[in-house]
C-alpha cells in the first residue's frame, strides 16, 4: 500500500481536508485487505476439499509457497502494478521445461493483464488454477486477483484504484490420480524432446510413463499412510466465511460504495 503513503504525505491542502483524506485511504487500505483475507479462505476452502465429495479438483499434498499482495494506485500506475505482480508470477514459476513455465506464466500474466485492461470503473475479479510438471514434481498454482476503482475526489489522481492478489503453488497428491490425468499433466515434459524419435524411442518413453507413474502411485500412497490429520489442510468454517464476507461488505459501505 506504498501508495496510499505517498498520497498522504504529497497532498497539499486543509488539515481538516488531509485527514478526511486519510480516513478514505484507510477504508480504501482496509478493503483491500478484507478481500485479500477473504481470498485466503477460498484458497483454504478450495485446497481442503478437492477431490472431496463431487468435487474434480485435482487435491494437494501441501502448501510449498504463498504470496499475498495489496495496492493503491493512480490509473496511471496500472502498468507498474501489472509488472509487480507478474514479477512475482515469474518468481512461483520456475525450475521445470522452460516451454511449459513460459505458458503457465503466460496464462497467469494474460489473467493479470486482462483484469488491469479497463482504467475506468467497475469492480473486476479473475480466478487461474493450473497443473503442470515442474521438473520432476506435479504441483498446483492457484491465484485470485480483484481490482476496484473508487472516485474519491480528493485522492483520485493519487490511489483511485485498489487491488489484492493471492496466489499459492501445492504439491498434487499424486496417489489420487488416474492414469489418464498423470499423463495429461507430465506428457508435455516428457514429448518436449519427442521430434524425431523412431518408433522405438517413442515406446521407449511411454514405458518411461508407465514407470514414472507406478513409482509415483507407490510413493505417494505411502507417504499418504504416514500423514497424520494434523497434516492436511483444514477448511474454514461457515462462520469464518460469513465474517470475512461481512468485513468485506462493511468496508464497502465505509468506502462510499464508489464502483
Amino acid at each position: 500500500m506504498g501508495a496510499i503513503i505517498s498520497a498522504i504525505k504529497s497532498f497539499d491542502g486543509t488539515e481538516e481536508a488531509k485527514q478526511e483524506m486519510e480516513v478514505q485511504l484507510d477504508n480504501m487500505s482496509a478493503l483491500a485487505n478484507a478481500k485479500a483475507d477473504y481470498f485466503e479462505l477460498a484458497l483454504r476452502d478450495d485446497l481442503a476439499n478437492a477431490g472431496a465429495g463431487n468435487s474434480k479438483d485435482i487435491p494437494v499434498s501441501f502448501i510449498i509457497d504463498f504470496m499475498r499482495q495489496t495496492h493503491a494506485y493512480g490509473s496511471s500506475s496500472a502498468d507498474a502494478i501489472v509488472s509487480t505482480v507478474t514479477d512475482a508470477i515469474g518468481s512461483f514459476v520456475k525450475g521445470g521445461n522452460e516451454n511449459i513455465m513460459a505458458g503457465v506464466g503466460a496464462l497467469l500474466t494474460k489473467g493479470i493483464q486482462t483484469l488491469f485492461a479497463s482504467k475506468e470503473g467497475g469492480e473486476n475479479e479473475t480466478r487461474v488454477v493450473s497443473v503442470f510438471a515442474e521438473g520432476r514434481a506435479l504441483v498446483r498454482l492457484d491465484m485470485f486477483a480483484w481490482k476496484r476503482y473508487t472516485n474519491i475526489k480528493s485522492i483520485s489522481e493519487s490511489a483511485e484504484q485498489i487491488s489484492a492478489f493471492v496466489m499459492c503453488k501445492s504439491t498434487i497428491d499424486a496417489s489420487v490420480l488416474d492414469y489418464n490425468t498423470f499423463i495429461q499433466i507430465y506428457q508435455n515434459a516428457l514429448y518436449e524432446t519427442a521430434t524425431g524419435f523412431t518408433s522405438d524411442e517413442i515406446a521407449t518413453q511411454l514405458d518411461e510413463i508407465d514407470k514414472i507413474y507406478k513409482t509415483f502411485k507407490e510413493r505417494q500412497q505411502k507417504q499418504s499412510t504416514m500423514r497424520s490429520s494434523s497434516q492436511k489442510i483444514i477448511a474454514p468454517t461457515k462462520l469464518e466465511i460469513e465474517k470475512s464476507l461481512n468485513l468485506i461488505k462493511a468496508n464497502e459501505k465505509l468506502l462510499g460504495g464508489n464502483k
